[in-house]
This record gives structure tokens, sequence and C-alpha cells, in this order.
């Protein structure tokens, strides 16, 4: 498209192909990942729903861990911060930030998600779309609050203190195990069974 563009823009006026290089440019600039966060957040950006920032956060977090459950590895390989506000992977949180709590809303096409994630990395991440996407960010992030990985990263602060502390990837690891054994977190049953136990603490 670009060759395209510069091979014909003697027919049409510079303000008009500059303008098409700048859209152009945005789509590949969106296309863009440097790490298995970003891509999987491509995902689900483009899942058609209302995907704010502060949302995207917390279902990365939970396919995370969630994918270490089903896939024995998880799919997301960074680690992630213990911001006041809940788990965050910084590198995906300032891709975003422009958008402030609005939802993210990016210009790729179908045929680009459809070959982003392979069809285990899709099953998961549908699976923690569909379970714990169905609540609020802000849900979300009490949920996490709860939790041993968060409490354990964010000792000796207050809820309300800025943190970047890292989350530590074997209390994540165990934390989940032990739910998992206990709620059987591969189902959509168990899962919601682990979500009504927790609201009681909240």
């Amino acid at each position: 498209m670009k060759q395209y563009v510069e091979s014909n823009s003697k027919e049409v006026s510079v303000v008009a192909v500059n303008k098409v290089k700048r859209a152009i440019e945005k789509c590949e600039t969106e296309k863009k990942y440097n790490n298995s966060a970003e891509k999987i957040a491509l995902y689900i950006i483009s899942s058609g729903r209302e995907i704010t920032n502060l949302l995207l956060q917390k279902i990365l977090y939970y396919v995370k861990a969630i994918s270490k459950i089903f896939e024995g590895e998880s799919f997301i390989l960074e680690p992630c911060e213990a911001w006041k506000f809940g788990p965050v992977f910084p590198s995906v949180y300032e891709k975003y930030r422009e958008f402030g709590k609005q939802g993210i809303k990016l210009n790729l096409s179908k045929d680009y998600i459809s070959e982003l994630l392979s069809k285990e990395e899709k099953t998961v991440t549908d699976f923690v779309m569909n379970i714990f996407g169905i609540y609020n960010a802000w849900f979300l992030k009490d949920l996490t609050h709860l939790e041993e990985p968060w409490i354990v990263a964010r000792k000796g602060l207050a809820e309300d203190d800025a943190s970047r502390n890292q989350m530590d990837e074997e209390i994540i690891s165990n934390y989940f195990a032990k739910m998992n054994q206990m709620y059987d977190l591969k189902t959509a049953v168990g899962v919601e069974v682990y979500i009504n136990h927790m609201k009681k603490e909240m």
C-alpha cells in the first residue's frame, strides 16, 4: 500500500499523500508488539468488546495465571507489577495510555487477528474473557486485591500507595494451582464458585 501511494503521489495532492502515509504508519504501529503480553493484548482489544486499559490489565493477568493451569506454562512471560489498581503489565499500559479511561480502538484486519495467536492461546484467552471478562474492571481490581500474589507484592504499603513492585511468578503460580485444586478453574462453573467465594470477602 505504501509503495502504491508513493508511486502515484504525483496524481494527488501532497496533503492527501501525507494523510494516507500517516494512516498507514498508524496501522503498522498498531500491529506491532514487543512481547507476549502485548500480542495477547491486541487479540483482546480486537474482540469487539469495550476494553479499557484498566480492564485489559486484569484480563491479561488472569490469562497469565489461568494459561499455566491449562497448559503447564503461562502464555504471558512478562512479569506484572502490583500497582494500586491491581496487576499491571507496564509495556501494555504505556502502549495504550493515550486512551485514558476510554475504550481502546484499533484498526486491525480480521485476517491479522485470526493469525495472531495459536489455537491454545485463543482457547484460554477466550475462556478468560468469557468468564472473568463479564465483570467490570473495578470488580476485577477488587478481586485481585483479595488474592495472595497482589497482597504479598504490596506488603507494607497502604492500598492507595503507588508501587512498581513486581509480582512474584512463583507465588502467582502456586496460588492459582491451589485455587484450581479447590475450585477447578479450568471450568466456567469452577471459576464462578471461586469468584462467589471471594465476593464474600469484599
